[in-house]
């Protein structure tokens, strides 16, 4: 009876660990569609709400091509959304890189009348990075200056610095926060930000100091192959 109940007792264990893991896995698989439903499909829909806003202040063929272009990104987006709810592909949206990020998030940040100060040796030192590493800039500095465009007092300028060394890749990107947005600031793209950033082993502090946020990231280059 006792080695009975031995080996019942084993296996109750082993299921129990099977079902945790499993859990687990499902639980890495729901936070990893939901950053990608925030880093793509909604930051696409807000800047479609800022192409239309520019659209109906001054109504131009770029202002209407931008808008149709976000439209189109944004059905693309949601059709790969709903594939993988299904379980019939894999999500596969468009990583951009820290380069292609940081130009658009200029240019959403201009959207708005506002300015980014960058200087070359910063676009210089997010070119031609490891491919993990670009990929987890690029969706750092996306959501960084997205931020921006939506929180900052654009009647001051956006600062996006970078520094890279042999090893690292440093980012600071700081913004003054509009009074209305004080309370505004977090949630789910600090969240994905922090999760691209501990997925290529690196840091990342975000938070408001004195009226001004600033989001400081550091990215080991060393195991992530070449591009130092």
């Amino acid at each position: 009876y006792l080695v009975v109940w031995a080996i019942g007792l084993g296996i109750r264990r082993v299921a129990l660990a099977e079902a945790a893991r499993v859990e687990a896995l499902h639980r890495e698989q729901r936070l990893a569609i939901a950053a990608d439903l925030h880093d793509g499909v909604a930051r696409e829909l807000a800047a479609l709400t800022l192409a239309g806003d520019a659209m109906a202040s001054e109504p131009t063929p770029d202002t209407v091509a931008e808008l149709v272009e976000g439209l189109r990104q944004a059905n693309a987006s949601l059709r790969a959304v709903t594939t993988v709810l299904r379980g019939t592909g894999a999500l596969g949206l468009k990583a951009l890189s820290a380069e292609e990020a940081l130009a658009k998030g200029i240019k959403e940040v201009r959207s708005r009348h506002g300015v980014v100060e960058v200087s070359a040796e910063t676009i210089a030192a997010c070119a031609q990075l490891p491919p993990a590493v670009d990929i987890a800039a690029g969706r750092i500095l996306a959501e960084a200056l997205h931020n921006a465009s939506k929180y900052a007092d654009l009647t001051f300028p956006c600062v996006v610095v970078a520094e890279r060394s042999a090893t690292t890749l440093d980012l600071i990107v700081s913004n003054t926060i509009h009074q209305r947005a004080r309370a505004t600031q977090g949630g789910m793209g600090l969240m994905t930000m922090k999760m691209h950033a501990d997925a290529v082993g690196g840091a990342i502090d975000s938070r408001e100091q004195s009226g001004i946020w600033v989001c400081s990231v550091s990215l080991p280059l060393r195991d992530s192959g070449t591009g130092s």
